[in-house]
């Protein structure tokens, strides 16, 4: 971030964290080679010059050793006796506008850009609904494809899902297109910046991108509740 590495660039920044304490920096899924490199050789440069000592680079070498190591093996996941998480989700589901009827539908998905800090990362609305019986097709849309270019059927109810944590005008945009095509369409949010949308336009709106929201979602368009804990619904 701009703010921890200002002036002093990734290199510069690692080695002050390593001299306070820190012992593992996360630098994201962007330019991980360049910024290693950069970021091994301020370590290198700051060693010879005294600033760091080589000790310190040692402690927290041996550190996250122990970190892998107590992580490497596989942790098979235990019951889920609470269901706290779908139930939170369930809670948080909003529904603006008039829901329609249950039954089967077509899933648009927008996809953003992968997010800086976490890369890739599975959501969406298609495997949940499937689950439940309520998918008749599925389109994953690509960043900046726009609306016009979309095969979507014109006869099958259609649900469009987005995810916009910030501004963002490519889905803005292809929401608009859409729905000018689709009035009939359901709005799936799963960000958290609302995308503004035609007056009249059925929005549900998750507050989360999660699992849990998704099964939360699907549960209200195909008007059925999951049975036990949904963990491999993707």
């Amino acid at each position: 971030m701009e703010s921890a590495r200002g002036p002093l660039g990734f290199g510069g920044a690692a080695v002050r964290a390593w001299a306070a304490g820190v012992d593992l920096m996360v630098i994201g899924p962007q330019d991980g080679e360049e910024l290693c490199a950069e970021i091994r050789e301020s370590a290198r440069r700051a060693v010879a010059e005294g600033v760091l000592p080589l000790a310190r680079l040692e402690e927290a070498a041996e550190r996250v050793a122990r970190l892998r190591a107590a992580t490497a093996a596989p942790v098979p996941p235990g019951p889920d006796l609470s269901g706290t998480g779908l139930a939170a989700a369930r809670r948080a589901v909003a529904v603006r506008g008039t829901l329609p009827l249950p039954e089967p539908r077509f899933v648009v998905e927008a996809r953003p850009e992968p997010n800086i800090s976490c890369g890739t990362v599975p959501w969406g609305l298609a495997g949940a609904l499937d689950r439940l019986g309520g998918l008749v097709g599925a389109l994953a849309v690509p960043p900046g494809t726009p609306a016009g270019a979309l095969d979507v059927p014109s006869g099958t109810p259609l649900a469009v899902v987005v995810r916009a944590d910030a501004a963002d005008p490519w889905q803005e945009t292809l929401v608009s297109g859409l729905l000018a095509r689709r009035p009939d369409a359901v709005l799936v949010d799963m960000g958290y910046r609302d995308l503004p949308v035609p007056t009249g336009t059925t929005v549900v709106k998750t507050y989360g991108a999660g699992l849990v929201n998704a099964v939360a979602a699907a549960e209200l368009l195909a008007g059925r509740r999951t049975e036990g804990a949904p963990r491999t619904w993707w």
